[in-house]
């Protein structure tokens, strides 16, 4: 049995959703509407309020509004479909990775490809959420000569905390650097690594950066850290101070 999507229609059209909602009754049983809405500005506080998997959205055109709420549901990190009048508005919104583009009028089986892809995308945000609870509550055990597991692009790694240099966001991703390799990306974000890894000393100069003050070089007065591995880490103006005390003491 399929799993139920919970579902928030934003469509800025009355009997456009009307439509929606009989083509998902009709040809995606497992799609419930929790709740719409023809204003995108009311979208988010019932994305709060409802938690659905699953977003579609009707755009009439491209604007800041449209591009800003696409931003948005990009940071809640929830599966969305995109119904547009034009096909070419693929191209405007494809950076936001939607998990399905439909094109008005509805053509029903390009609905279902949409939402097969969307129930897709679903179940990997499960499974990811899933193993990085599993991952977070091993690693909150482990010492920094311990074996240390992060998710990457091509399964896991295992690395000891004492030997990563330094961890730099990318987009959603993180690259650590350690003393060894420097083509690790992790699927973890940069907050991630914060959260896990500033308990063992290491330090976020930057908001997409984290370093093992055991491998640093230099600092320059510019506001530079030159590491190990000869990389100029920027300290940023509200860190500068705390970063400033916490070399005093080492």
């Amino acid at each position: 049995m399929k799993k139920v999507l919970n579902t928030l229609i934003v469509n800025p059209e009355t009997p456009q959703i009307d439509h929606l909602e009989g083509l998902l009754s009709v040809y995606c049983p497992d799609i419930r509407v929790e709740a719409k809405t023809h204003e995108l500005d009311s979208a988010p506080g019932l994305i709060r309020n409802h938690s659905p998997n699953l977003i579609i959205i009707t755009i009439p055109e491209t604007n800041s509004a449209v591009f800003n709420f696409l931003r948005l549901i990009s940071d809640f990190n929830l599966a969305f479909i995109i119904i547009a009048k034009f096909r070419d508005m693929a191209f405007e919104v494809i950076r936001f990775c939607p998990a399905g583009f439909v094109v008005n009028p509805i053509e029903p089986r390009e609905l279902l490809s949409a939402v097969q892809k969307a129930r897709e995308r679903v179940r990997e945000k499960e499974e990811y959420a899933y193993a990085r609870k599993l991952l977070l509550d091993v690693n909150k055990k482990l010492t920094e000569d311990e074996m240390f597991g992060i998710p990457t692009l091509e399964g896991y790694d295992f690395i000891r905390v004492r030997d990563i240099i330094r961890c730099k966001g990318l987009e959603r991703c993180t690259q650590i650097v350690t003393v060894e390799r420097s083509n690790i990306v992790s699927s973890y974000n940069i907050g991630e690594f914060v959260r896990l890894l500033e308990p063992f000393g290491l330090f976020s100069p930057h908001k997409s950066h984290l370093i093992n003050l055991a491998y640093m070089k230099k600092y320059r007065r510019e506001g530079y850290i030159e590491m190990a591995d000869n990389a100029q880490i920027p300290v940023s103006r509200r860190r500068r101070a705390d970063f400033i005390n916490l070399i005093r003491h080492i």
